[in-house]
């Protein structure tokens, strides 16, 4: 074991407050993981990364204001004298033990922000049109998280898959994570947080948001990293004479270099016959808008309100007004409720009344009755009524009707003579974003055809960082989503690998071992040659190939 680190772990006092060293303190090893959790093509979304560790908590040191539940913590780890923010994210947990006899201790588990994401809900989110995953992302965080988006830097693809409709797809109410789900399936992209930031001066709380497009993966470039200082070049004259800073050390040139494993393995998991898959159902989702506003709620019966009462808390759900039959039905670009047209208030309850509109004022709200925009599927309306009260005789929502019609799905069948020995390998490629079956059922002819015959799969390799000076640059700097090369030569393996998720545990004798979840690179593009197509039918800068 040559190569070594030294570690800091901070604390914060309070959820915004104060960073404090516990470092000296921890007496256990500290375990993390992030990234996504399975290693199949299907697998786009990480799951909720964790960091544990154990500390000692004599004469009460740390009181319950001092460290606490949702408070930011972070992992620095400094080799070739850089410090590298390792993991990064909130206080899930904080476990006290104080048996007598023994020693008092905190157990804190840490989370990173894909918790947040998981719990926090798209309440009355409006539906996005015509967005790709880059706009789509923006506008999915809601204004309550929007600490979060200070404690991460955006890396998010723009271009690719734009998706007709987005917060269509599922119930008012589901989940960042949910909708963020359907959005790597529906385009083929991923989406997942990266640990791991220079300047912790400034940074050393932040993750790293990633999304990626179905294209990003196309040219297949190894991620590139930074090497030692001690065998990095240095900045030169133009006489070829080394340049000094100002406190008279020589300027190294920041170089990188990718990742190359080779043989340098503690463990390597390996599977035969995991790979095949026999049947491949892909399913889009076509759906018919509206070319103009259209009323998609309209009430039933009239209702009193008092001079001087609001009425929160009344709920609207659209309906089809094409086809009473068709119950699913979405809207969007809807419009804010005009006086005299969207709501009208009567003397009477049968309109033919006195005119008291004047009086009344409708607004869409959220749950909690502060002012929000229409939601996918219905809306929230607010009424107030001044000086003097009556009938509710007209009350509505105009906007344009999304409307589902039935799947298309596709099914890949793949049969050979060895297929029943290793299951059905059964995979559902389920876009609910995409109305278009093209792309996805092109994905799943290029795996199935792949993956027809059984073979080994490498799925995850162990190694100890300690070991190498490249093994050390590798858990540090590569992490989620980086491409990197796996040469195992008594297994049969070379060749390019994604990092689908990282595992470490860093002993109190700072020895480091991790281990990574791969996923092998395939190259697969959304952008088909397509005939007399303007864009995907050229031949070259000026012709087209048609029928």
């Amino acid at each position: 074991m040559t190569e070594k680190i030294t570690i800091t772990v901070y604390a914060a006092t309070s959820a915004g407050g104060v960073q404090t060293d516990i470092t000296e303190d921890i007496i256990s090893p500290i375990t993390f993981r992030h990234g996504i959790g399975g290693i199949s093509q299907l697998d786009r979304i990480a799951d909720v990364g964790t960091m544990s560790f154990t500390v000692k908590n004599i004469d009460n040191k740390y009181p319950d204001t001092t460290i606490v539940r949702g408070a930011r913590c972070g992992l620095i780890v400094t080799y070739d004298e850089v410090e590298v923010v390792r993991w990064a994210g909130k206080i899930e947990s904080i476990i006290g033990k104080n048996k007598i006899g023994k020693l008092p201790t905190l157990d804190i588990k840490v989370t990173d922000y894909m918790d947040l994401l998981s719990g926090a809900k798209l309440t009355s989110q409006a539906m996005v049109t015509n967005k790709d995953l880059y706009d789509v992302i923006c506008a999915t965080i809601p204004s309550s998280l929007i600490p979060f988006k200070y404690d991460m830097i955006w890396n998010v693809d723009d271009g690719g898959t734009v998706f007709p409709t987005v917060f269509d797809g599922g119930k008012s109410n589901s989940t960042i994570y949910s909708e963020f789900n359907k959005l790597a399936l529906s385009g083929l992209g991923y989406i997942y947080i990266r640990q791991g930031l220079l300047n912790p001066d400034d940074n050393w709380y932040k993750s790293t948001l990633r999304g990626e497009i179905s294209d990003s993966r196309m040219n297949d470039e190894y991620t590139l990293s930074p090497i030692l200082s001690t065998e990095s070049g240095h900045i030169e004259s133009e006489r070829s004479e080394l340049l000094l800073a100002e406190n008279d050390d020589y300027i190294v040139l920041d170089e990188r270099a990718s990742t190359d494993i080779i043989e340098e393995i503690t463990d390597a998991y390996v599977t035969y016959g995991s790979n095949v898959i026999s049947r491949f159902v892909v399913k889009a989702y076509p759906r018919y808008v509206d070319s103009g506003s259209q009323v998609l709620f309209e009430l039933d019966e009239p209702f009193q309100i008092a001079a001087g009462e609001t009425k929160t808390g009344i709920q609207i759900t659209y309906s089809n007004p094409h086809d009473t039959t068709v119950e699913r039905v979405n809207g969007f670009d809807m419009v804010t409720p005009v006086s005299g047209l969207d709501y009208k208030l009567n003397s009477q309850a049968d309109g033919l009344g006195t005119d008291l509109t004047a009086n009344l004022t409708v607004t869409t709200v959220n749950a909690d009755g502060n002012a929000a925009d229409f939601g996918a599927t219905g809306a929230i309306y607010k009424l107030v009524c001044v000086t003097t009260g009556g009938w509710v005789t007209v009350l509505q929502a105009r906007g344009k009707g999304i409307y589902f019609q039935n799947p298309v799905e596709r099914i890949i069948q793949n049969w050979s003579e060895v297929l029943p020995y290793y299951g059905l390998g059964e995979y559902t490629l389920d876009q609910k974003y995409i109305a278009d079956i093209t792309s996805g059922e092109g994905y799943a002819t290029l795996l199935a055809g792949i993956e027809q015959y059984p073979r080994d799969r490498l799925e995850s390799v162990t190694m100890i960082a300690n070991t190498t000076p490249d093994l050390m640059r590798a858990f540090i700097y590569n992490d989620v989503g980086d491409l990197v090369h796996i040469t195992l030569s008594d297994l049969g393996f070379s060749s390019a690998y994604y990092i689908q998720n990282v595992e470490a545990k860093i002993g109190l004798n700072r020895i480091v071992t991790f281990k990574w979840g791969l996923l092998e690179a395939v190259t697969f593009t959304t952008n088909f040659f397509t005939l007399d197509d303007a864009v995907l039918g050229l031949l070259d800068s000026a012709n087209v190939l048609g029928y």
